[in-house]
């Protein structure tokens, strides 16, 4: 996960990146599906485990 200016790049071919807080906060943009997600909430697990919740759970359902 390339990073830099605070944003990481989850998916160079794809184009998504995201924003993520140091205890949950995250900014999850798609460009290709158009779809910008902001979640504020303590969750602390790991950067991957936020970024997972939301393609897994919230993108899925905004997408349908």
């Amino acid at each position: 996960m390339e990073h830099g200016y605070l944003w990481r790049e989850i998916d160079k071919k794809k184009n998504i990146y995201s924003a993520i807080g140091n205890i949950g906060n995250v900014i999850y943009v798609n460009t290709q599906r158009n779809i910008v997600i902001s979640v504020t909430a303590y969750f602390k697990p790991t950067i991957f485990d936020r970024v997972d919740f939301i393609q897994e759970y919230i993108e899925p359902f905004i997408s349908e």
